[in-house]
């Protein structure tokens, strides 16, 4: 078995994912509120492949153009706002029309350093119903039909 697992890590590793996932699954939604950057459901407008210029040690990314709806932490509900995965072993990615559940940190890396990402190793685009319930009522909401992006 060990064998096995070194043998996929290295040809992973020609790809650079043996370096990404080394989480056991998601934190709790308390500890994860606490360490993101921002939180909040949102629905995506758009996403996209895009493969760095500047080699990342994640390999290939996606643009999300998620617009949000409710906010916990971060910036406010009717704001967009771009958020990146990866497409490696720790990698997710969000189709466009979805509504999800965004536990955002800032990236480390080049070329997308202080950009909001994600990934398995976060909460990011579990069922959004049950996890706003259990974050509290969201500091900002975002206001249908009104010019006013917030309420």
């Amino acid at each position: 078995m060990r064998a096995a697992a070194i043998a996929l890590c290295l040809v992973s590793a020609m790809t650079a994912d043996c370096l990404a996932c080394t989480c056991s699954g998601p934190p709790s939604s308390a500890v994860a509120l606490q360490s993101a950057s921002a939180v909040f459901v949102g629905t995506v407008l758009s996403a996209k492949s895009e493969r760095p210029k500047v080699k990342h040690p994640l390999g290939v990314y996606r643009k999300h153009r998620i617009r949000i709806e409710q906010s916990w932490k971060g910036a406010p509900a009717g704001k967009v706002v771009t958020v990146y995965t990866t497409t490696g072993i720790c990698g997710t990615g969000y189709q466009k029309g979805e509504v999800v559940v965004i536990y955002a940190d800032r990236d480390k890396y080049e070329p997308h350093q202080g950009m909001l990402y994600t990934s398995l190793c976060s909460r990011s685009g579990l069922n959004f119903v049950a996890e706003s319930d259990s974050l509290g009522p969201p500091s900002t909401v975002r206001g249908q039909g009104s010019w006013w992006p917030w309420k």
